[in-house]
């Protein structure tokens, strides 16, 4: 059995991009141009949408599992890049990682379910079932939460500018 080797190599990369990423944090702040907001929201939505009706086009269309699995493997993928390609396109670093990481799980989750039970979404076990929705409705959820915070990129942004203090003598 060959050892893990794409772990290791992530954390590598890791550690080797660490030491420039404490640097820039305390360089002194820059005026930073506004975000486009609106298309910022619109790509994380239509990130989101996009999958979302290619991969239900799927599951509706076919009764043959391992496209069914495809379908809702799709689904789960766009839900899971839509808040950080929204976050991303906003130039919210950080925020992109804390609103993408519950999507990424569901997806993840998606995944492990799909290879333990390939039919769960119709014709799993009752477990499967409630399991299969619960994972995709959290997907859908955390995925729209992360998407409307887009929305406040520009304030965030206008709050993180050094402003000039004009103080008058006494």
């Amino acid at each position: 059995m060959a050892p893990p080797t794409r772990p290791i190599a992530a954390l590598l990369c890791l550690w080797l991009l660490a030491p420039d990423a404490r640097a820039r944090a305390d360089a002194p702040p820059r005026d930073e141009p506004e975000p486009k907001v609106g298309w910022a929201t619109v790509g994380g939505a239509l990130t989101a949408i996009v999958p979302l009706a290619i991969g239900s086009s799927i599951i509706a269309s076919t009764e043959d599992v391992g496209r069914r699995r495809a379908g809702s493997v799709t689904i789960a993928a766009g839900l899971a890049l839509a808040p950080i390609v929204s976050h991303l396109a906003a130039r919210e670093w950080t925020r992109a990682a804390i609103f993408g990481a519950i999507p990424v799980a569901c997806f993840a989750g998606m995944v492990a379910l799909l290879e333990v039970q390939p039919t769960a979404d119709v014709y799993g076990t009752r477990s499967g079932r409630l399991t299969y929705g619960l994972v995709l409705s959290f997907g859908v959820l955390s995925a729209g939460l992360g998407i409307i915070d887009t929305l406040g990129a520009a304030r965030r942004t206008a709050e993180r500018r050094p402003r000039l203090l004009i103080r008058s003598p006494p």
